[in-house]
């Protein structure tokens, strides 16, 4: 009867909220620690979490300013929360978390998920180290070189693994 149905509206209520927190809404009271353990790790139902798009929004501006989509995890040596954010990205994508429509917003920036500087194709990162060049008159390019990230790391893999 009545407890059954109080039970089941409990049951409805906790579910609501669950899925609400999977897409960044915040609960109107917090959930016990043992319903927050049990909540299912799919992806937000609903389309992007407000939070997601949030950092997205954020990357995107980095993406403007800098012209890629690689925001190292330190910049000027203290922690990037954009840098972070990414990392958790790749982290993500690497266990199924990143939904498809996640995915495509992150690749229209160009976003690099894999940070293996031997799968870099060897022209594209010549041309861009003869542009560090250029600009700067060596080619002691930092390993967190921050306008270009991606050239930072080759240049550290070339230096270690094929320079001896």
């Amino acid at each position: 009867g009545s407890s059954s149905s109080a039970l089941t509206m409990t049951r409805a209520m906790l579910l609501t909220m669950q899925l609400l927190a999977l897409c960044g809404v915040a609960a109107p009271f917090s959930l016990s620690l043992r319903h927050r353990r049990s909540r299912p790790s799919g992806l937000c139902p609903f389309g992007v979490p407000p939070a997601w798009r949030s950092a997205y929004d954020e990357l995107g501006l980095f993406h403007e300013e800098h012209g890629h989509a690689d925001v190292p995890l330190k910049i000027d040596g203290a922690k990037s929360e954009l840098g972070s954010w990414v990392y958790a990205q790749r982290r993500r994508a690497l266990f199924n978390k990143v939904s498809a429509e996640q995915r495509e917003l992150l690749d229209r920036l160009g976003f690099t998920w894999k940070l293996d500087p031997a799968l870099l194709a060897f022209g594209e990162m010549t041309v861009a180290l003869e542009a560090y060049y250029a600009e700067h008159g060596d080619y002691q390019v930092p390993k967190k070189y921050v306008p270009n990230p991606i050239l930072g790391l080759w240049v550290a893999y070339v230096r270690r693994d094929h320079v001896r």
